[in-house]
């Protein structure tokens, strides 16, 4: 069935999948504009019917916001291009951010472990051990690739190339 014709479901550039929270509350999108420019989208169900979409208080007006996703414990993930904070080192590109909820909204997002992140990812996947599946143009390729890096206690493993790519 159709999720949300005309408000979620447009003519624009759906560019991520749906990203329902674990409690089903809450849903993001991702919408890219003719220009190519995301945003994210946030709706959220309240007295059996969703609230029309608005932007997240995460989202930095100035920059690209792609591929939000949750991982099985209610933290957000997402793409963009915003300013990573004083002495996390600078990228081209999207880098991975991550955030979470607090009982007065969204708190301050901040990049994802720089071990993994470091610029131009996307589409992100976390496991329920927090191995994270994500795309990536790493290394100059002109391809997004698939890679996995998994979390060792609070750190993660170097991303490794998986066999299959994006064609």
């Amino acid at each position: 069935k159709l999720f949300a014709p005309d408000i979620i479901s447009t003519n624009s550039n759906e560019h991520s999948p749906l990203a329902f929270s674990p409690d089903e509350t809450g849903v993001l999108c991702a919408v890219m504009d003719d220009q190519f420019r995301g945003r994210i989208f946030e709706m959220k169900y309240i007295d059996g019917s969703w609230t029309k979409p608005t932007s997240p208080s995460f989202v930095d007006q100035t920059a690209d916001h792609y591929c939000p996703a949750f991982d099985p414990n209610g933290t957000l993930y997402f793409s963009s291009r915003r300013n990573a904070p004083v002495n996390y080192p600078k990228g081209d590109g999207n880098r991975i951010w991550q955030g979470n909820q607090t009982p007065n909204g969204w708190g301050n997002p901040f990049p994802f472990d720089t071990t993994v992140s470091k610029c131009r990812e996307f589409s992100h996947s976390i496991s329920t051990r927090g191995t994270i599946y994500f795309s990536s143009m790493a290394t100059g390729s002109k391809d997004l690739n698939i890679y996995k890096a998994e979390r060792l206690a609070n750190s993660y493993t170097q991303p490794v190339l998986l066999q299959y790519g994006i064609n």
